[in-house]
């Protein structure tokens, strides 16, 4: 089947042939860390028959353990989502998406929350970043320690997810690859923009956190438990929640769910009850977020329209540049969302051959880079590069000529694939089905590769690396080990296609009690928007010009408030491949920060040289024009800590 599909992909060019806008390829495993994970579970199965054995129980203590040591151990590597240090205070700060949800979560800790009424992205994650960002002390080495507390879960979760569809040493070959992974999307941020790691405030790695959560208590306690607790439904429904609200596309779980399970249960009336606690969970978690964007925007909207709806109508529409399609006068959040909306259905219309073909694209590239982490080289250029390559192993397009080097990976991808059916069925499939759904959702919004396929990459490199244990396990076959592998991972097909399970147990207190649970977790975002008091409330223009000591001129008014993430730049210099107002190369000297607050801008001072004192997060009152898209100030008193600093524009 697979061999079909490869030549039909091969005949019609979709997929391996360039586009614009076509996704880049993955960070992928190196070689030897591929050789070095086999190695260990060969060690560990020849262990496990002695008294030195490590009990599996501990397993996931010791991953955990291990994830924290290894990824919090490495260097910070400044890039293009984390900018290197520049004056005046040499910090790392965020930058580009990064620095979005940074500015709600700093919003939010004045007490404005998250720029309301504005409807935030990322919204669930927005809310983790602003207490990391209060327990962290504002500083991103600590934000980012702190960060990866949390997401050193997700290479225990795949432990046990792989121990449950292929047994321990899947599980231990998953989390320790996911492991060496994000030690290298650390180091290819040198290389790279558009890649994601725990050392980045992205929402790629969240997501993947909680979707393979959802994955994990779906098989690993709903499918297999013999006395099924039915708010197990609910309670899986709501960590879907929460990944909907870090990144929506995360929503297409609960469909895959659902139909899976359709085939899965014989029982009609069980599938139908789990199926509205599934739903109903969900809905419980992401509620209150919908009450709150209710009362923000006037109507019912989840995500920032800047964020998705507006690429599709954009992308739809056959423009491919970063344009913002400005509001109506008078348009709320809510309006403009359906405004464009419409707009996307209405070029639907009008071209659905182009918009079904470029995500027939995408979406073959999603699919195939989602292969390519397993190493595909073009070229080798020195032995070092075994071990730290200086270059990309290959750049797009994924052409037919490099069809051949996808092979091998369909190979073991395939045999992963029959293992899994040969030992759980249709429960085998669920995860290729999700990672199926996922990508297409994305390549809608024509994205692909990169970053862009993090969340769920995992659930085809499952497979993968099934196949290549499979294939030591053949090779191994003259061992008892080996004999013992292959009996285990290709069992007599006993297949469960559908089954009816003993009845689910009805408890009405664990039900009340995980329903109050899925309230805390949606309640989680609109409280941190609304705990922390206000810092900053509005103050007449007089006490802030008392404040600078100066007077206003004609046209000019007076701003108060917090400085975020100030980075200087000379003439000639700017941000590396960005057009970002302020932040694009130009030729004028300037000190570019945000201000937060009860006000909110872009902040653009002309100034000469760089400022001797200008700390982040400091309190900064200022005078000056509102200038379209950025605030320009003639005169910045800046103080922190007790320490306070004057600037001003030297005159004409």
């Amino acid at each position: 089947f697979l061999v079909i599909l490869g030549l039909l992909l091969f005949v019609t060019g979709i997929g391996i042939t360039p586009i614009e806008n076509l996704g880049g390829p993955p960070v992928p495993y190196f070689e030897w860390q591929i050789l070095l994970v086999l190695l260990i579970i060969g060690i560990a199965a020849c262990l496990s028959r002695t008294r030195f054995g490590i009990k599996k129980n501990w397993a996931p203590l010791l991953i955990y353990v291990l994830t924290v040591f290894i990824w919090c151990s490495q260097p910070i590597n400044p890039g293009f989502t984390a900018t290197p240090p520049r004056a005046p205070n040499f910090e790392i700060y965020p930058f580009s998406d990064p620095l979005f949800y940074a500015q709600y979560a700093q919003s939010a800790l004045t007490g404005n929350g998250f720029y309301w009424p504005e409807i935030p992205s990322r919204p669930f994650y927005d809310a983790l970043l602003t207490w990391f960002h209060l327990l962290g002390n504002q500083s991103y080495p600590r934000v980012i320690f702190i960060q990866s507390l949390l997401l050193a879960f997700f290479p225990v979760i795949l432990y046990l997810l792989g121990k449950e569809i292929g047994g321990w040493p899947l599980g231990v070959g998953l989390s320790l690859l996911t492991i060496f992974r994000d030690v290298n999307s650390n180091n290819a941020v040198l290389l790279a923009n558009n890649v994601t790691n725990s050392k980045l405030f992205l929402s790629e790695l969240p997501t993947a956190l909680f979707i393979s959560l959802a994955m994990l208590l779906l098989l690993f306690f709903w499918w297999r438990s013999i006395h099924r607790p039915v708010w197990l439904s609910a309670l899986i429904g709501g960590v879907i929640g929460v990944a909907v609200l870090i990144r929506l596309q995360s929503v297409v779980f609960i469909f895959v769910a659902i139909a899976m399970t359709f085939f899965m249960f014989s029982d009609r009336k069980q599938w139908l009850i789990n199926t509205l606690l599934l739903v109903t969970g969900l809905g419980v978690v992401v509620a209150p977020w919908f009450a709150r964007n209710y009362l923000a925007a006037g109507g019912f909207v989840l995500d920032n329209p800047l964020s998705q709806t507006m690429t599709m109508a954009r992308r739809w529409s056959g423009s491919w540049g970063n344009e913002i399609l400005p509001r109506l006068p008078g348009e709320n959040d809510a309006q403009y969302s359906n405004r464009l909306t419409q707009m996307s259905i209405k070029s639907f219309l009008q071209h659905p051959g182009f918009i079904l073909r470029t995500t027939a694209y995408h979406f073959v590239d999603n699919t195939i880079t989602s292969l390519l982490a397993f190493p595909v080289r073009d070229e080798l250029r020195s032995p070092t590069e075994l071990f730290l390559p200086q270059h990309a192993f290959w750049d797009l397009p994924f052409t037919s000529e490099r069809v051949s080097r996808l092979v091998i990976n369909i190979i073991f991808f395939a045999l992963g694939l029959s293992a899994a059916w040969r030992r759980l069925g249709l429960i085998g499939f669920f995860p290729l089905c999700l990672g199926i759904a996922y990508n297409l959702w994305t390549s809608l919004f024509f994205s692909s590769g990169a970053r862009f396929i993090v969340p769920i990459d995992w659930s085809f490199h499952l497979y993968q690396f099934f196949g290549i244990l499979l294939l030591c396990g053949f090779l191994l076959s003259f061992t008892k080990i080996g004999k013992e592998s292959l009996y285990y991972w290709f069992p007599i097909p006993k297949r469960v296609d559908a089954f009816s399970p003993s009845p689910p147990s009805y408890s009405r207190r664990n039900l009340i009690g995980i329903f109050l649970v899925l309230l805390v977790l949606g309640g989680f975002t609109p409280c941190t928007e609304s705990v922390f008091p206000q810092k900053y409330p509005p103050k007449p223009q007089e006490e802030i010009l008392e404040q600078i000591g100066v007077t206003a001129e004609p046209g000019e008014i007076a701003l108060y408030g917090r400085a975020i993430y100030p980075r200087y730049y000379a003439a000639g210099d700017g941000e590396p491949e960005t057009a970002k107002l302020g932040y694009e190369v130009s030729e004028t000297p300037r000190l570019v920060f945000y201000l937060t607050g009860s006000a909110h801008y872009l902040v653009i001072f002309n100034l000469d040289s760089p400022p001797e004192y200008f700390p982040n997060v400091s309190d900064v009152y200022m005078v000056g024009e509102q200038i379209n898209g950025y605030f320009s100030p003639r005169v910045v008193f800046v103080t922190k800590g007790g320490r306070a600093e004057t600037y001003e524009i030297a005159g004409p």
